[in-house]
């Protein structure tokens, strides 16, 4: 997220060096560091003192000024998932220390009729990520529910976004433009999704998150910044890993606040109104500082759900958490 290469010699150099299948190994050690320093850490992780909850920062951030991009061209693309259907999953995708994306499926395979197939098949989990010279955007999107039409739906959703967001670039100088344009996407995808190509097609509903690394230029002759900006409606999430602490922050807290149920997804694009229009319940924007060597992850639901301790039955006090014994407190 944080590569700003100085010329374009550079900057090839780099993008062939990352598109190098046999380079996917950093990344990996990324991940073993990061589980090293946890383990060689004085203080428990647990026990650690953790202010951070919550940096959104739209209010400081808003007017401060983008640096322009150097070059509108993607150094790298990845769309995704490569297999959608089907026992055997896609590979991950990594492009050296910048990106990782992979889709999997927990669900059981069908054992009658030999179909070879997954119950859920085909999987509904859209993703993109372009990586420029000073910034990057990625998308996720959760179709709702099994089978083409919400597989159709995020897949409309994620083009659209990529496409508007990518054709918008050089409009994007300030947070507050980021976050506007981010908005508009959101309009766009649903408006893709809509669309009928013929009459007798069923249109599909999906979650979708969006997010935008910038680089921002540093007030009073001080450093330039990043900042990461995101929009979300539905149950997707972002974290965020500071390398420097190892803490794990939640960039999108309270966008499941206003799910009714564990099956209500909270908000998604698609007619899923009476009047046609989305469901934006929790339609809702975020933004953070970032630095460098610190790692966003984007995800769905079928992954965060998995590490949701309140889903898997670890109570407040099992976590350190004082002063509260249920996670309604």
């Amino acid at each position: 997220f944080f590569l700003n290469p100085k010329t374009e010699k550079e900057a090839q150099r780099v993008y062939w060096e990352m598109a190098d299948t046999n380079e996917g190994v950093p990344y990996v050690e990324i991940i073993k560091s990061f589980k090293q320093k946890l383990h060689d850490a004085p203080t428990p992780f647990l026990d650690s003192d953790n202010k951070e909850v919550w940096p959104d920062e739209k209010s400081s951030l808003k007017n401060r000024k983008i640096v322009p991009l150097t070059d509108n061209s993607p150094l790298i693309t990845v769309f995704g998932p490569k297999i959608d259907k089907g026992p055997i999953p896609e590979q991950t995708q990594i492009f050296g220390e910048r990106v990782c994306a992979r889709t999997i499926s927990t669900y059981p395979q069908q054992t009658l009729g030999n179909t070879g197939q997954r119950d859920g098949d085909p999987v509904c989990d859209r993703y993109g990520f372009y990586l420029f010279t000073n910034r990057s955007i990625v998308v996720v999107a959760d179709g709702c529910n099994w089978g083409e039409r919400p597989r159709r739906a995020a897949e409309r959703a994620r083009n659209s976004v990529m496409g508007y967001l990518k054709e918008k670039n050089s409009k994007i100088k300030t947070v507050s433009d980021a976050e506007l344009y981010l908005l508009r996407s959101f309009n766009e995808a649903h408006n893709r999704i809509c669309e009928k190509l013929n009459p007798d097609e069923e249109i599909g509903s999906t979650t979708l998150l969006a997010g935008i690394a910038l680089e921002i230029e540093g007030e009073n002759g001080a450093p330039n910044e990043w900042a990461f900006v995101c929009t979300s409606v539905g149950d997707c999430k972002a974290f965020l890993i500071r390398e420097s602490s190892r803490c794990i922050v939640d960039i999108t807290m309270n966008n499941r606040v206003e799910t009714k149920n564990a099956t209500d997804c909270g908000g998604r694009l698609g007619p899923v109104m009476p009047d046609g229009g989305p469901d934006l319940r929790n339609l809702v924007t975020f933004c953070c500082r970032v630095l460098p060597g610190d790692m966003i992850m984007v995800m769905s639901d079928g992954v965060h759900d998995n590490l949701d301790p309140q889903l898997l039955g670890i109570t407040p006090s099992e976590l350190s958490i004082k002063d509260y014994t249920t996670w309604e407190e």
